[in-house]
Formats: structure tokens, C-alpha cells, sequence
């Protein structure tokens, strides 16, 4: 058995002098550097060297405030990324106490804020004071605070679920990892109380709580390290990051210092419910290069009610941008279902709340290092997971809530939100996508312009993996997935000019009646193109503008012409849009108002309301008449 450094000196020194080393060591702390804003007295982890993770006061972390993150510091990617790790990797050694022997934490009972889920009641004071101090983290602070760490929440699950009895003898140990910066006391008490009274002791090795650098007051003056350590005894832990990373390499980070054998991440305003865990472990057990993601539920940002999303009617897909994108099941995927609480294939995960091997994240790579902040992370390990030999799933039966909130309420490190994902969705394109990555550039002109950085290690590590091309993922996991031709003859958007207004999808799914919209030239729901086949596509969605005498509304393309194609003219001024399925009738723009619906009228050349031009047009344009 391999001994540690204080066991030896335990064996050798007498215990006289063991204890004057303790003084003395307690002396040098108590007489190290106090001006720093963190003020932990429990150890806290950080990165860095290349080779090694420490462990020291937190005063040690923030001598230097920088608001840049160096990569030098994180070391995200390892000389054996890419590689089996094999039994003899192991993570520093942290005292975690045995699931046996750990206190027993039960819901509240009784009535009170937010008892069963249910939403605060708020005064009229309360309702003054959390308008005041919404900013600070886009939700209802007053609301928050009013509700207990260990409030009660129903059983949300559906019979099926419930009627389901797990072996959890040969389940995997989670380290469930939560990143925060900046977040409320009462939120991310909630967090991390959730998933320790709601997990049970034999699977939960341990909670992570990362700190992604926070400034504000109650997260750096040390409460909330004495109270984890003292409430939690070793159960959950608290590590920070040198400096301000973003939610990407903060995952990266955080996920570095687990033992469990699955790292669970999710975020740090959530809550656990009852029975949540097992169904992300039981498809783990049976096979480690399984990924799962819970149903995330909903908990209203303003009165923290709990809303049941019901889950298992969709599943996770994405459009030529490079977003996440809902879709529904297909004829294939509701013939294969046969119970509602059953797992749900899913080409994509929606990022936030998945349940991984931690062997098989860092055999993945864990995610690219060189994603800034937060964005198209979770499509890159949803690539990865199906190109190199793993699947990955929604588990009906698993429900987190999750509050949505607006925007992010704090400032960003080093690029903003929006450079950062066109950053990142441009290095996966080109990682990834192969001979795809035309389709993407095509539907985002100007992309291709921003710098991708070193993407070389990237590739590397594709081709150590033996992973599958983009191809194989586009015709095994979503065959269903339009794949436009690259050719558009129209693009960016279309516009009415009499009228000032675009078409726009007013963020509706499938099947929703598209409408009309004033102008705002950010694309989005407002960017549509003419195919080279004809059709009119959303690139947000990948959905095709489908005319009837009825209605107009975006559905799935099928390629297929009739209602899906049309035929336009290039004009100054517009030109008229006439549907391949009757070419008698014309795109109008009916009421002409905001949010209204067009309507396929008799064509009149003359009548302006029927008059459409596209924000630009390719020197093969006249190919759409």
C-alpha cells in the first residue's frame, strides 16, 4: 500500500514534534498575506502547473486580480488526452466521508415560500425590491431568499418512472460538479442541498462547487467555505479558478479535481428532484461511453414556482448555425418507443445538465480548451460522443429544474458572449464538420473571417480517436436533418419595402404560422434564404416556408417542391413570390401589421403589398424565376 507523505511522518517523527510542526504550520498561515478579498479558511484547489493540482488557501489564488484568462493556467488538455487513461490515473486524494456514515438530510415539511413547488407570495414591498434588484442576477432575489434550501418539491415523475426499480448495487459514484459565478447564496445553497438530500449516499462521491472567480462579497469573505465544510464534512467541496475562465474551461477545471467514476455537471440555479440520479447512471453502468441528459424543468425567475415540463416528447437536433435547436420525433422514433419512460436517442444535447464517464470525457478530450466563454460546447461533445464510438440520450425520468433567466447578469472575460460563440462555432465547424463545414459557411456569410486559432491538437486527436466522419453522423444519428446544397440564390432576409416589414418566424417551432415583423437585419428568426432547390429556409431553424390557401407555416423540408417551392423575380423594388403548388397565387403581406400573418393571394404584379426582396442576391439568381 502506497503511503502518503504525513503517514510516513506519522511512522517516523514522535508525537511531540509532529505537533509543533502543526503550530508552526498554523502560525505561518495565520500570519500570511490578508489583503486578499478571499478570506477561506478551508482549503480550496487550483491549476497551476502543467503537471500537477494543488492544494492551498485560497489566499494563495488571488494575490493578482487579472481580468484575462492565460491558458498556461488551466492545462485543460493534458499530453494523454486522447488516449486510456487506464487504472492508474487517479485525481488528488480528497477526504470525502463514506456514504455510510454521512448525516441524513430530509425535505422540509409544513407550509411554507415555495413549499411543494409552489410560487412565492409576494407583497407589494417584495415586488418594489425585487424590480430593484433584479439586475444583479437576472431573477427575483426577494422571491429567492424567501425560499429554503431544503424545500420540499412533488414527485414530478410519471408512473412509469415511478413504477421502475433500479439495482444501484454495480451503478457508478457521481461527482456531481457546479459551476457558479457570482450566484446567489439562496440559489446555490438550493443547488448543492438538492442534489445531496435528494441523491442517494452510496451514489454521490461528492459535490464540486467550482467558483468561476466570483467578486461579490458573500462568495469571497469565507462564510461560504466554512459553512460548506461544516454543514457538508468534506461532502462537498469548494475549488476556484485562478482567475475569470467562462463556463467552458470552468467545466474543464472543475471536472478535473472529480473521483467519482461519472461527472454529473449542472448548473448552480437548479434543483434536484426526487429520483433523479439513477436514470442518468443506470444507462452509464451498463455502458461508459453512454452520455445522458436529464429533463430540465423550469422554475419561474420572478415567484420560483416549479413548472413540470412533462419531457419525452422531443429531442435535441441543430440548425447550419450551429445552435441547439428542439425537434420532434419522427415516424422511426415513435414506432421504436414503447413506454414514455423510455430513453430518448438524441443527436444533441441541450449543454447545460448531462451525466458523463469520466474516463470517456477525458478520453474525449473533455471539451476544446480553446472555446471561449460559453458556446457550442455541448454540440462539439455531442459530435464527438456519436463520431467516436458513444451514443447519447435524454432521460425522461430524470427531472432538474432549471431557472431561465433572460441574459447573464455578470461581465464576460476577454470577448463578449457573441464573438465568443462565433469564435467557437467556426474551430467546430472546421474540427468537425469535414466537407459540411460549406453548408455552415454558407448559411453565416462573413464567419469565415473570424480567426479560428491552433486547431491542429484538435484534429490530432480526431484522428487518434478513429472517429467517424461528419457524414456517417448526418445519415446514422439524424438522417432526418435538411442539408441545404450551399447555393442560395436569396439571402439574409425578406422584406416587403412598402411596408418596412420582414417575414419572421416570431420564434416559433414547427408548424407555427410564420409572420410579419418590423426589420432588425440580426437574421435569426429573420433570415431566410431561396435554395437552389427552390425553398424558402429559415437558417435559424433548418425549417421551410410551406404555402397553403390557408396558411403559411414553417415545416420540416422535404424536398419535394409543390407547397415548399417558389418562384421569384429579382426586382429594385421587389418582386413578386409565387408558390410552386399553385402558381396562381402570391405571398401577400394580408394585414401588414406587426406580428400578423401573410396570406397567398391572386398574383397582381402591381399590388405592392405582393412585392418581396431579399437582403441579397447571388449572381445566379435568375435561376429562382
Amino acid at each position: 500500500m502506497r503511503l502518503t507523505t504525513r503517514k510516513r511522518l506519522a511512522i517516523i517523527l514522535p508525537p511531540a514534534f509532529i505537533i509543533f510542526l502543526l503550530l508552526v504550520r498554523t502560525m505561518i498561515n495565520d500570519s500570511g498575506d490578508q489583503s486578499s478579498n478571499h478570506k477561506d479558511d478551508v482549503d480550496v484547489a487550483y491549476i497551476d502547473d502543467t503537471s500537477k493540482v494543488h492544494f492551498e488557501p485560497i489566499t494563495a489564488v488571488v494575490k493578482k486580480k487579472t481580468p484575462q484568462f492565460s491558458k498556461d493556467d488551466l492545462n485543460a488538455l493534458p499530453d494523454n488526452v486522447g488516449k486510456d487513461l487506464g487504472e492508474g490515473d487517479v485525481n488528488p486524494v480528497v477526504p470525502v466521508p463514506h456514504w455510510n456514515e454521512r448525516k441524513e438530510w430530509k425535505e422540509r415539511s409544513g407550509t411554507y415560500p415555495g413549499s411543494l413547488g409552489r410560487a412565492v407570495e409576494l407583497t407589494s414591498e417584495d415586488v418594489k425590491l425585487g424590480k430593484e434588484s433584479w439586475a444583479i442576477n437576472e431573477f427575483n432575489l426577494v422571491a429567492s431568499d424567501k425560499v429554503p434550501y431544503d424545500r420540499s418539491l412533488k414527485d414530478f415523475r410519471i408512473p412509469e418512472c415511478r413504477g421502475i426499480s433500479y439495482d444501484t448495487n454495480n451503478f457508478p459514484t457521481a461527482s456531481v460538479i457546479i459551476i457558479f459565478h457570482n450566484e446567489a447564496l439562496s440559489t446555490l445553497m438550493r443547488s448543492i442541498h438538492s442534489v445531496v438530500m435528494r441523491t442517494p449516499p452510496r451514489l454521490l462521491h461528492e459535490v464540486i462547487a467550482t467558483d468561476d472567480y466570483s467578486d461579490h462579497e458573500h462568495l469571497v469573505d469565507g462564510s461560504l467555505g466554512r459553512r460548506l465544510a461544516a454543514e457538508y464534512s468534506g461532502l462537498v467541496r469548494l475549488v476556484r479558478t485562478p482567475r475569470r475562465m467562462g463556463l467552458i474551461r470552468a467545466r474543464i477545471f472543475g471536472g478535473r479535481f472529480a473521483q467519482g467514476e461519472v461527472l454529473v455537471y449542472i448548473d448552480s440555479h437548479c434543483e434536484a428532484t426526487a429520483g433523479w440520479i439513477e436514470p442518468l447512471l443506470a444507462p452509464i453502468a451498463a455502458d461508459p461511453r453512454t452520455v445522458v441528459c436529464p429533463t430540465i424543468d423550469s422554475i419561474d425567475s420572478n415567484t420560483f414556482s416549479y413548472y413540470h415540463g412533462g419531457g419525452g416528447s422531443a429531442k435535441g437536433s441543430f440548425n447550419w448555425h450551429l445552435l441547439f435547436i428542439w425537434s420532434g420525433f419522427t415516424a422511426e422514433d415513435q414506432r421504436l418507443r414503447t413506454s414514455p419512460a423510455q430513453l430518448i436517442r438524441s443527436p444533441t444535447m441541450a449543454g447545460g445538465l448531462f451525466a458523463i464517464n469520466r474516463r470517456w470525457w477525458r478520453y474525449l478530450g473533455e471539451y476544446d480548451s480553446d472555446f471561449d466563454l460559453w458556446g457550442g460546447e455541448n454540440l462539439e461533445l455531442s459530435f464527438k460522443t456519436w463520431m467516436c464510438g458513444g451514443e447519447l440520450y435524454f432521460a425522461p425520468c430524470s427531472h432538474v429544474g432549471h431557472v431561465f433567466r433572460g441574459k447573464h447578469p455578470y461581465k464576460h472575460p476577454g470577448p463578449g458572449p457573441d464573438n465568443a460563440f462565433t469564435h467557437n462555432a467556426r474551430r467546430l465547424a472546421e474540427v468537425w464538420l469535414d466537407e459540411y463545414k460549406s453548408v455552415f459557411y454558407a448559411s453565416w456569410p462573413g464567419v469565415e473571417l473570424i480567426d479560428t486559432g491552433d486547431i491542429e491538437h484538435r484534429l490530432e486527436l480526431k484522428r487518434k480517436l478513429n472517429c467517424k466522419n461528419f457524414d456517417w453522423y448526418l445519415n446514422n444519428v439524424i438522417p432526418e436533418l435538411y442539408v441545404p446544397d450551399g447555393t442560395y440564390y436569396g439571402d439574409e432576409q425578406l422584406s416587403n419595402p412598402v411596408s418596412g416589414l420582414c417575414l419572421d418566424t416570431l420564434s416559433g417551432s414547427e408548424g407555427a404560422e410564420v409572420g410579419l415583423y418590423p426589420c432588425h437585419g440580426q437574421r435569426g428568426v429573420q433570415h431566410f434564404a431561396l435554395t437552389s432547390r427552390l425553398e424558402i429556409v429559415n437558417a435559424n431553424s433548418a425549417l421551410c416556408l410551406s404555402g397553403s390557401a390557408s396558411s403559411i407555416r414553417m415545416l420540416k423540408c422535404h424536398g419535394k417542391g409543390r407547397e415548399q417551392r417558389w418562384i421569384h423575380d429579382k426586382g429594385h423594388s421587389g418582386a413578386l413570390l409565387r408558390t410552386g403548388g399553385d402558381d396562381s397565387l402570391c405571398l401577400d403581406i394580408g394585414l401588414g401589421k406587426q406580428n400578423s400573418h401573410p396570406t397567398l393571394v391572386s398574383c397582381d404584379k402591381n399590388n405592392p403589398n405582393m412585392l418581396w426582396k431579399f437582403g441579397s442576391y447571388s449572381k445566379e439568381w435568375w435561376k429562382s424565376s
